[in-house]
């Protein structure tokens, strides 16, 4: 196996970093500033991503979003992944990736985001704790297909969609939240929680 930490500044990249089925840790003083995509995390072949420790970094984009995704994990389970403690600001969405059990979603802020702050795509038994998504135009969190998730301690302000959109979710959790200022006049349907 292969170990790998980075903690620079990464800047005008279509794509910032790829990591494929290693460990790797992106962690304190890491900046990425106008990357079309700053992380992506994907299965190649046999090899399994596991050992994803993306810790208090830093994503920045344009008031247009230039980023498209900060951290886009496909392809896999994503055994291992921690995404905890980054700021991202002027992007198109934060997250996109599984929220399995053994993945740790927590302390993140996101801001003046084009798309949804979290898309969950499947997983089991996954949390997210303790975010917190303004000023977005899309939804704060996106889950779909995903079983038994757990959300907790999550804050919303000022999103132009929904608070917590749930489609084709099974015995969801929802705790502890301060959901404000969705906009009421977006249509919605049996599937939103929306404050």
């Amino acid at each position: 196996r292969r170990s790998s930490d980075l903690r620079s500044t990464i800047s005008k990249f279509g794509l910032g970093v790829h990591v494929v089925g290693i460990n790797v840790t992106i962690s304190k003083g890491t900046i990425f500033s106008h990357c079309l995509d700053s992380v992506r995390v994907e299965q190649v072949g046999t090899e399994i991503v596991r050992g994803i420790r993306i810790r208090d970094s830093r994503f920045h984009g344009t008031p247009t979003g230039l980023i498209g995704h900060c951290i886009d994990i496909v392809g896999t389970q994503q055994a291992e992944i921690e995404v905890t403690g980054n700021v991202a600001d002027g992007v198109g969405s934060f997250f996109r990736g599984h929220l399995s059990r053994r993945s740790r979603i927590s302390n993140n802020s996101v801001a003046g985001g084009t798309g949804n702050g979290f898309e969950f795509i499947g997983g089991t038994s996954g949390r997210a704790d303790d975010n917190t998504v303004g000023g977005c135009l899309g939804n704060a969190m996106m889950l779909k297909n995903c079983a038994s998730p757990s959300i907790d301690g999550l804050t919303v302000d000022s999103v132009q969609k929904n608070g917590i959109v749930l489609d084709n979710c099974t015995n969801w959790l929802l705790r502890s939240l301060n959901i404000l200022n969705v906009n009421m006049l977006y249509a919605t349907d049996g599937h939103v929680y929306d404050g």
